[in-house]
C-alpha cells in the first residue's frame, strides 16, 4: 500500500470533495454543492489526505490564527478508518497552529466520534468547567 500524502492549503476538485462528504452520509454538506465549496474556500486552513491521487480525508478550520482556531471538519473515508489517517491530520492542524492560544472542535455526541477524539488527546469541555452554547436557526 503506497503511503498517505498530506497537502495542506490544496483544494480539491468538488466531485472529490462530496465523494468524500457523501460517503460520511454528511447530508448538511452534501445538500448544497455551492455552499460547500465557499465552506472550504473561505476556511482558514484546508488539510487534505491522498492515497493514489484519491482524496481519502479532510479537515478544515476557521478562525483568527492567533487567539483561537475552530476545527469544523474531520471527514474520513469509511473504508480509511482506523488507520491512523484522522489522528494524522489532527496531528498535523495541531502542529501547524501550536502558537494559538485557543483550539475548539465540536461534534456529535455518538460514542465512536467521542472516543476517536478521546484517543487523540482531546478533552471534553467539561473537565474544564466550561458550558458550549449554539444558538439554533
Amino acid at each position: 500500500m503506497n503511503e498517505i500524502e498530506y497537502k495542506i492549503g490544496v483544494m480539491p476538485a468538488m466531485p472529490q470533495l462530496m465523494k468524500l462528504y457523501k460517503d460520511a452520509e454528511w447530508t448538511v454538506y452534501t445538500a448544497d454543492e455551492a455552499l460547500l465549496e465557499v465552506a472550504f474556500q473561505n476556511s482558514l486552513f484546508v488539510l487534505t489526505a491522498w492515497h493514489n491521487e484519491q482524496l481519502i480525508g479532510a479537515l478544515r478550520a476557521v478562525g483568527d490564527n492567533a487567539t483561537i482556531v475552530f476545527v469544523q471538519d474531520v471527514i474520513v473515508l469509511k473504508q480509511y478508518h482506523r488507520q491512523g489517517v484522522g489522528k494524522s491530520m489532527l496531528d498535523l492542524f495541531l502542529e501547524y497552529f501550536k502558537t494559538v492560544r485557543q483550539i475548539v472542535l465540536m461534534t456529535d455526541n455518538q460514542y465512536e466520534t467521542v472516543s476517536f477524539y478521546s484517543n487523540c488527546g482531546w478533552l471534553k469541555t467539561e473537565v474544564f468547567q466550561l458550558q458550549t452554547f449554539i444558538k439554533p436557526l
